[in-house]
């Protein structure tokens, strides 16, 4: 009960802002965690507004949402780049949600590799590795062929709510006043 007699409404709700990376994967797992101890029935709301960022963190962040027994309700918020574009997409179907205003932008994955031959080869190798993996999941949320994203994300592929709905990254476009009722 708070002070004034009436009761708080905790929210079940994360945001995940900025980058992708190490620190942001704790926090989503921290919480996440914490969240589905609390009660492993009642959705979790993921709002995403991130630039992209670190593919490992990234994979961090999806499989704690894919692993927890709560439904996620994903809502794509100001931009939905790169790494955030899978975890718009990896919510529960039926309850992944772009704002009307998002942007969201997919591409394939970048590296920052330098070295020797060899080593440019090897790094080559692992980078089409995690593609076909991040393509594969990509292809069981939206319902598009893995050849086709590879297609469509061979370059910076810019969308906007709509397009993002229509492409299977969402459900549905979040209404006014919506965002704990769907």
């Amino acid at each position: 009960m708070a002070e004034n007699g009436k009761e708080e409404k905790k929210t079940r709700t994360i945001l995940l802002s900025g980058d992708v990376d190490e620190a942001m994967a704790k926090k989503a797992v921290e919480k996440l965690t914490e969240l589905a101890l609390q009660d492993p029935v009642k959705d979790i709301t993921v709002l995403i507004d991130t630039w992209g960022g670190y593919i490992a963190d990234m994979f961090t962040i999806h499989d704690i949402m894919r692993a927890i027994p709560c439904d996620i309700r994903t809502v794509g918020l100001g931009r939905v780049v790169s790494a955030g574009v899978l975890l718009l997409a990896a919510g529960t179907k039926g309850k992944r949600f772009v704002a009307p205003n998002c942007t969201v932008m997919e591409h394939q994955i970048s590296t920052g590799a330098w070295g020797d031959p060899e080593d440019l080869e090897i790094e080559a190798r692992r980078v089409r590795k995690l593609q076909d993996r991040v393509f594969a999941l990509l292809a069981k949320y939206t319902g598009q062929k893995k050849l086709q994203l590879d297609k469509d994300f061979r370059k910076e592929k810019y969308m906007d709510a709509k397009e993002a709905v229509d492409y299977g990254l969402a459900d549905s476009i979040l209404k006014e006043g919506k965002l704990w009722k769907g």
